[in-house]
């Protein structure tokens, strides 16, 4: 978008993507009419461009000595957190995150041979995977799990292998070690706040030090070797970021006023850290468009940039050598290695595609948005009032729809009723099926639900669906029922969950039972009702780049009651048929292949009725996908999926079921 206003102003590119009366309706089509060609002859003549473009940043870049490095492992990383140096194991350590592994701990040798993995990290982020902090002493590493949710605080032990979980939900996350008083520094977030918090030993909980005023956010902390000095980076809400000092002293005090090292404007410091004998700072930066290295010197006050890089160096780790540990970025992800910092003179900039557009097309400096501090608000809508949710629900959608029944095709309109916050949310349907092979009382189709925080009510007559027109699997029914339905999260520690369901649903006019299309109701039917309840643990993992969760176990149990009314020979009765079911899946890696995974998938039930009974029988058979569907498209993994046979044909009253998946 930003070449199209490049190439051909921006007033074209509202045209294309604006939708305004006379534009058609296909996004490729309008491009056709605004820009005389084919999106995909304007894609190809922009990746010309991009080549060009990026070549030219690359000769800016080489018209000085591009640093040299020296890789220290094979291996790319993916994604990787701060790391630290163990001298006792000669290793990088650090939480990596790479294509075809789950995120982990790993002690990367300096020598160059393969990684160690430590601890795997449940919940890591996608480009920083951990907070890690190390005490090189002990060789005692605490790092953040959830790190997308409440981030929990553990501790690992590199000389035990030993884990254990510090805090829960703590939110604490850049961490720092200090290692003349032994404590962890942090930033806590709560309600758009960042704090900085201490932890002494053992680290089960936190003292507040300093709240920042809202819009002022620090990150990437480090303590000096003497533990004096606190320095981190600054992020204020202008988007001007600064690389900041404190006396660690006064700071714990409740002093929190600082150095200001250096501005960078809107270029982010990041990772700088103390050299061994804490005279300097390292870290890095995209001051020139690419992530360069700055070196930082205390005593002299003054900033150096020392590489020149093609790709980024990002990560320094100072190990008081000439030498200095970064990681270059390439196409599989970060890849440690070695460089001399050396400070240069000179280093070119590269260029910005949008930088340079708006010099081009300076119309482009008028669209700016306002701020938002720039807008009045209306003080009597915007005073504080109580929301009522019931009498703001309204007709939200409205439109119609097709649907099948018994092989025929049903038509009517579907509506969803709510209020603005889905408090309370409606949804009815209601066609009509006018051929003639339908007989009269099963033409209407209704179908409604009302959903309320973690419970639903349903109605349906004679219900037809959509789906049953596109496959063999049918879920229409001849019949009229109710139903009721709760779900509570007795767990939910992402990806760790214990999930509770109850559900209570009524049937009467059926002839083919609710959940089996291909099995009719014993003589006699009159009505159904089934009362159920179910428990299902989750704790599912995946890796970077998988199609499919590849570690992990599942777990589910389930006890239900099938109540018919018969009336047979004049006399009405109800009969109950109970089941209990249940199952248990494990999945592993397979080493030595991407992404795959091998599964273990059990299950199985006993029922209490009579094997000749329908309503007492559990019954197997096909997958149940349709050729157009709506739902998990891997049913062959359900407990009554089974290949080879139809839907439905295999039936008992005691099951046991094992299968094998190989992702």
């Amino acid at each position: 978008m930003s070449w199209l206003a490049w190439q051909y102003g921006p007033e074209s590119l509202l045209q294309w993507v604006g939708r305004k009366p006379g534009s058609s309706r296909y996004f490729a089509n309008q491009f056709h009419k605004v820009y005389g060609r084919s999106l995909s002859q304007g894609w190809n003549e922009w990746i010309a461009f991009e080549r060009d473009w990026q070549q030219a940043n690359l000769a800016r870049v080489r018209e000085h000595d591009v640093t040299p490095y020296r890789d220290l492992s094979p291996l790319a990383l993916g994604s990787v957190s701060r790391a630290y140096v163990d001298s006792t194991s000669r290793s990088l350590i650090a939480a990596v995150f790479h294509p075809g592994a789950l995120a982990h701990l790993a002690a990367i040798p300096l020598d160059g041979g393969p990684e160690r993995v430590l601890q795997e990290i449940k919940g890591p982020a996608l480009y920083f995977v951990t907070s890690l902090a190390f005490d090189p002493a002990t060789r005692k590493a605490w790092y953040t799990t959830d790190n997308n949710d409440w981030r929990d605080l553990r501790e690992y032990d590199l000389a035990t292998g030993r884990e254990r979980r510090l805090i829960r939900d703590a939110r604490i996350g850049d961490l720092a070690f200090d290692r003349a008083s032994r404590a962890l520094w942090g930033v806590r977030h709560l309600n758009g706040v960042s704090a900085v918090v201490k932890l002494d030993p053992p680290y089960t909980n936190w003292k507040l030090v300093w709240a920042m005023p809202y819009g002022l956010d620090a990150y990437d902390l480090d303590v000096s070797p003497d533990g004096r000095r606190l320095v981190a980076s600054f992020a204020e809400i202008s988007g001007r970021q600064t690389l900041r000092m404190f006396d660690l002293e006064r700071f714990a005090l409740g002093d929190t006023s600082s150095r200001t090292l250096w501005d960078f404007g809107t270029a982010v410091p990041a990772g700088f850290t103390f050299s061994p004998d804490g005279r300097t700072l390292y870290g890095s930066s995209y001051y020139t468009g690419v992530s360069n290295l700055f070196r930082y010197d205390l005593e002299r006050d003054s900033m150096d940039v020392v590489s020149n890089a093609e790709t980024g160096f990002f990560r320094p780790v100072p190990t008081g050598e000439d030498s200095l540990i970064v990681f270059h970025y390439g196409g599989n992800g970060f890849r440690p290695a070695r460089i001399l910092p050396r400070a240069l003179t000179d280093v070119s900039s590269i260029a910005f595609l949008g930088e340079r557009l708006v010099e081009k097309r300076p119309v482009l400096k008028t669209w700016a948005t306002p701020p938002p501090s720039s807008v009045t608000l209306d003080p009597d809508r915007s005073a504080p009032r109580p929301y009522r949710a019931l009498a703001n629900v309204a007709l939200t959608t409205l439109y119609p729809i097709v649907e099948g029944y018994q092989d025929q095709v049903a038509f009517g309109w579907n509506a969803n009723f709510s209020d603005p916050m889905l408090f309370h949310d409606l949804n009815v349907s209601a066609t009509i099926t006018p051929q003639d092979g339908v007989p009269s009382g099963e033409r209407l189709h209704v179908s409604a639900k009302y959903k309320r925080y973690d419970w639903s009510l349903g109605f349906r007559w004679n219900p037809a669906s959509f789906y049953d027109l596109v496959g063999p699997t049918k879920t229409a029914r001849k019949g009229y029922g109710t139903s009721f339905a709760w779900h509570r999260a007795l767990v939910y520690d992402k990806p760790r969950s214990l999930e509770w369901s109850v559900g209570v649903n009524h049937w009467g006019g059926l002839e083919r039972l609710p959940d089996h299309q291909n099995v009719a109701t014993s003589a006699g039917f009159d009505q159904l009702l089934n009362g159920s309840t179910e428990l299902r643990y989750r704790n599912l993992r995946t890796s970077m780049g998988a199609p499919d969760f590849v570690k992990g176990v599942e777990a589910w149990a389930g006890v239900s009651d099938n109540g018919v009314r018969f009336v047979r020979a004049g006399e009405a009765s109800w009969r109950g048929f109970p089941f209990v079911d249940g199952g248990l899946a494990l999945g592993t890696p397979v080493p030595g292949i991407r992404n795959s995974s091998v599964w273990l998938r059990t299950a199985g039930g006993v029922s209490g009725g009579d094997r000749d009974e329908p309503f007492a029988n559990f019954y197997f058979g096909g997958f149940g996908n349709n050729w157009v569907d709506h739902q998990e498209p891997k049913r062959y993994r359900d407990a009554y999926a089974l290949p080879g046979a139809a839907l439905d044909e295999v039936s008992g009253t005691n099951f046991v079921r094992g299968m094998l998946d190989w992702n």
